[in-house]
């Protein structure tokens, strides 16, 4: 069995562009996916999928379908655990960049 990935739907579905804008905007409420570690990013997608499965539980028990409660509670759980572990893969970026004494000695030689 091949892995999927949210790269694989069809980009012209609900479920996509739902899961795919909530990504976007959390990423730029962060400062922007660049400044995100990818730990943090693969936590952020999790919440997005987690919160697009709640809300669409949600949603079809508004409209009178039964839901069993910890069904809807389970993605509930999920997506506050993912944020959560977002804020725990706050990681600072590294500063790479040389020195100038050390760049000016390295061309020297």
């Amino acid at each position: 069995m091949r892995l999927l990935s949210l790269s694989d739907l069809d980009r012209r579905t609900a479920v996509y562009r739902e899961v795919s804008e909530l990504v976007d905007r959390i990423e730029r409420e962060l400062g922007g996916r660049d400044r995100l570690s990818s730990a943090r990013r693969q936590v952020i997608e999790a919440g997005a999928l987690a919160s697009a499965m709640r809300r669409d539980l949600g949603v079809r028990w508004l409209a009178g379908e039964p839901i069993n409660p910890g069904d809807y509670a389970r993605p509930c759980n999920a997506e506050r655990r993912q944020y959560e572990a977002a804020d725990a893969y706050n990681f600072a970026p590294r500063d790479i960049t040389p020195r100038l004494r050390d760049y000016v000695t390295e061309e020297a030689e």
